[in-house]
């Protein structure tokens, strides 16, 4: 009898340091350093790359934050627009994607992105552009000007050779200014400025960016959608022919999520880059 007794407490005291065991600690710069994944609480899905296929599937578990990371998804600053509620989700998967996933490589890009960016704020703030299009060559190529994608788009602003050529790019005869930092970005701005005054909105415009305005206009007439994240919860619904790609649903997200990871470096224990550099204007 005493025994059952003996070994009923042992058992209670050995759940109770179970449930009081601290969590191993998390810092950014384990992180940046590769470290810690496993380290993670078992609530966060760390293959941020494949959540989507059905309807807004998202992670399939809570989302976990640290507090630095919370403050900055919040950040509103100068947005180009604000999320509709139901891609909050799918943002804050991008977000940690970014910010987790790859952030060796977004340190990376980041470094890179000294020699580019302060060009690129020039020839936005002359086109009347947005600042936060700045960052959108984070996602499309990793701020390198000689990226070159398996379906053709090359250069920081990855344009096809067609749409190049349409906004003044020579592609072709052993030229190809979309290596050209300079005037690829002075293209992006012009065929940017055009998808916004063709849709009204930011967030069709990038979209459209991705995947081109004809697509996205089909959509929208079909739909009445007036930003992508309502295109986005209905895409499910549509014809399969019709329907975004995984890789438009998931760049729109990631577009958001860069922006408020690029106004929050230092909060989020990455190396700001140094982008109040001079420019020399004389070939803008």
């Amino acid at each position: 009898m005493w025994n059952k007794i003996l070994l009923l407490i042992l058992i209670a005291v050995s759940l109770l340091g179970c449930s009081t065991a601290k969590r191993p600690e998390i810092t950014f710069a384990g992180l940046e350093r590769g470290e810690s994944m496993k380290a993670l609480p078992p609530t966060i899905n760390v293959d941020m790359d494949s959540e989507f296929f059905a309807p807004w599937i998202g992670f399939s578990e809570a989302l976990v934050f640290f507090p630095e990371e919370r403050a900055a998804l919040a950040f509103l600053g100068n947005s180009l627009y604000v999320p509709e509620p139901a891609g909050r989700e799918q943002i804050e998967s991008q977000f940690l994607f970014l910010t987790r996933t790859i952030r060796p490589r977004l340190a990376k890009w980041l470094a890179r992105s000294d020699q580019y960016a302060p060009m690129v704020q020039k020839v936005l703030a002359k086109a009347g552009l947005p600042r936060e299009l700045v960052y959108l060559p984070f996602i499309e190529s990793g701020y390198s000007p000689q990226a070159l994608s398996h379906a053709g788009a090359m250069g920081i602003w990855q344009f096809m050779p067609a749409t190049a050529r349409r906004f003044g790019l020579q592609v072709g005869n052993g030229q190809d200014e979309r290596r050209d930092p300079i005037k690829s970005t002075m293209a992006a701005a012009a065929y940017l400025r055009t998808l916004y005054e063709q849709f009204g909105d930011w967030s069709l415009a990038i979209a459209a960016y991705n995947c081109g305005e004809n697509k996205i206009q089909r959509l929208v007439d079909m739909t009445d959608a007036k930003n992508f994240f309502e295109l986005a919860a209905v895409n499910h619904t549509l014809p399969s022919r019709y329907r975004l790609a995984r890789e438009t649903m998931l760049y729109v997200p990631r577009f958001t999520a860069m922006v408020r990871v690029g106004e929050n470096l230092s909060r989020l224990g990455f190396t700001p880059p140094e982008w109040k550099k001079s420019v020399d204007m004389a070939r803008l």
